[in-house]
């Protein structure tokens, strides 16, 4: 078991070295400095432009309609068709305001939220405690991959509309989260 922990802790300065060398790249990118620049202009001007500028307007008016309903929700509709937000505001015609947690918040009150962020943190915790007891670091990893990669996409992006991701989500942490259980349990005993 000592093997295994060696080398996912050999293979930490690797991932981290590998993390630098893509952050360089995205930062030399025409796009990244469009974004940037988008995100200076929409928040100076208060006028959402650009991508990132309506990814600000869907998020602002989310949380308009999350303080209008922040326990229940305003039900598992699309965004246009929650929204009161002018014909002629082009990011009205979205299903999803672009951020998994504002949707399932502003769609299915608090209770939606603490499920989704249950679910993710749930992962990231199990998968630290097989890292760290070293009791299955490699399924440690895979779960902190998995909970951490699904909420820093989620700021983005709203996965759970696309089949592919769900399933993945569905089905490989509960999975591994059962599997880890007994782990944990072999190892107690």
């Amino acid at each position: 078991m000592k093997d295994s922990r060696s080398v996912a802790v050999r293979s930490i300065p690797v991932l981290l070295l590998a993390l630098a060398v893509l952050a360089a790249l995205i930062a030399g990118s025409d796009k990244f400095e469009q974004g940037l620049s988008e995100l200076s202009q929409n928040i100076d001007s208060q006028v959402y432009v650009g991508s990132v500028g309506e990814r600000l307007g869907m998020w602002a008016e989310a949380w308009k309609l999350i303080l209008e309903r922040p326990i229940t929700g305003h039900g598992l509709l699309q965004f246009h068709d929650i929204t009161s937000l002018p014909d002629t505001i082009p990011y009205k015609r979205f299903n999803h305001v672009h951020n998994q947690f504002l949707d399932v918040w502003m769609k299915a009150g608090i209770g939606g939220l603490i499920f989704i962020i249950a679910l993710l943190g749930l992962s990231a915790i199990v998968g630290i405690k097989l890292f760290i007891n070293d009791i299955s670091p490699n399924v440690g990893l895979t779960l902190i991959y998995l909970g951490g990669s699904y909420f820093v996409l989620g700021l983005t992006e709203v996965y759970l509309e696309k089949p592919g991701a769900t399933i993945l989500l569905a089905t490989y942490v509960p999975m591994l989260l059962v599997f880890a259980d007994r782990k944990m349990n072999s190892a107690s005993r």
